[in-house]
């Protein structure tokens, strides 16, 4: 509880750009769910297949648009430079901001 305590009052949660800190929260609880506690990171589409059991998909439906997205690139990506497709959370997040804001 301490590290959702510590980010939960960071700068990174309190001001940032895309994300209010309740939606960061909500990633973060999500993120957890199937991190690695050794490594801190997590395979994306385990986070897809978390989000959709969760309702997410319909509540937050371009941001889970944006996680397909995002997983499927970031797989291409691995594959290419021959390197695990896992990311940590701030990762997961500039991922996800990157993508929304190239949305807009």
């Amino acid at each position: 509880m301490e590290k959702r305590d510590k980010l939960e009052n960071s700068e990174f949660a309190l001001n940032h750009p895309t994300f209010l800190k309740e939606q960061i929260m909500e990633f973060y609880d999500l993120f957890e769910l199937y991190s690695n506690r050794q490594s801190e990171k997590i395979d994306l589409k385990d986070i897809l297949a978390t989000a959709k059991t969760l309702g997410l998909d319909d509540k937050y439906r371009l941001v889970f648009k944006v996680l397909s997205e995002v997983q499927e690139e970031n797989l291409q990506n691995a594959k290419a430079l021959d390197i695990t497709d896992s990311v940590d959370f701030h990762a997961f997040i500039d991922l996800l901001t990157h993508k929304l804001v190239k949305k807009r």
